[in-house]
Order: C-alpha cells, then sequence, then structure tokens
C-alpha cells in the first residue's frame, strides 16, 4: 500500500512539473504560422485598404488600414491565410475612387470572395494600371502590383 502510494505522488510530481512547463513555454512556440502582406503606397494619394483571409472556408475581411502617400504597412494575418487585397483611393477632399481588388495568388483584377488563399508572405504596392491624366482618376486607375 504505502509502495503504490509513493509511486502515485510521484507520478502526480512529475504531472505537475510537466502542466508548469507547458504553462510557461512562450506562446511562439505553439502559435503558428504568422503570414505577412506588406503593402506600400506609391501613389500621391492616401489609400484605404483591406485584406481578406480565409475564416473556416468563407473569405473574410481581416483588417482594415489607411495608407498616406509613401506609407508602408504588413499586415499580419497570423495562421489565417491571406486572399486579397481591396480599397478604395482618395483623390481630394472627399472623392474616392475604387483600387482594383486583386487576388494574392494570381494578382488577377477579382472580387475577393472569388479569391483562392495564399499561405505565404508576399509584399506589393499601390500603383497606377490605367490611365495617364494625373487630373483624372477614375474606378481601378489604380491597383496593386506584386513586388
Amino acid at each position: 500500500m504505502t509502495r503504490k502510494l509513493g509511486m502515485v505522488l510521484a507520478l502526480a510530481g512529475v504531472l505537475g512539473v510537466l502542466v508548469l512547463l507547458l504553462r510557461s513555454a512562450p506562446a511562439h512556440a505553439t502559435s503558428g504560422p504568422n503570414w505577412k502582406v506588406t503593402v506600400h503606397n506609391t501613389s500621391p494619394y492616401g489609400c484605404a485598404m483591406n485584406i481578406w483571409t480565409v475564416k473556416g472556408l468563407e473569405p473574410y475581411e481581416k483588417e482594415f488600414k489607411y495608407l498616406a502617400a509613401g506609407e508602408t504597412y504588413t499586415f499580419q494575418t497570423g495562421a489565417r491565410c491571406p486572399t486579397a487585397l481591396s480599397g478604395l483611393i482618395e483623390v481630394g477632399g472627399a472623392q474616392w475612387r475604387e483600387v482594383r481588388g486583386t487576388c494574392l495568388l494570381t494578382g488577377a483584377h477579382q472580387d475577393p470572395i472569388q479569391c483562392t488563399a495564399t499561405c505565404w508572405n508576399s509584399s506589393w504596392t499601390i500603383c497606377r494600371k490605367a490611365g495617364t491624366d494625373p487630373a483624372v482618376i477614375n474606378n481601378n486607375d489604380f491597383g496593386f502590383c506584386k513586388n
């Protein structure tokens, strides 16, 4: 009986040490991937952007960010794989134009909800895709160019 009690206490001590080790392990040891999508605004205008990820099987708007002209920002999506970028560009006062939504996998101009997940890091710039007159900016004149 004493021997069984000693074994049970020893096992309890080992389990207690294991629990303490697991609780004190750094968060990054078990947190998984943290996908990053960097966007540099090379336009002379401010841009309000969204990054899209997959949540379950559905597209999900993960984060909104305003980038001033010349500013760079890195979205960190955690374990959710990024799928697309979309946004609006501020062309003066309260005037906004659509930025071409772009699938990160193909770089194609598409609705973000139709894009496939990309489970890797990538880098993009906001660039002019159409039109040449700086005084005239239409929807989809700006988009995302892969670096």
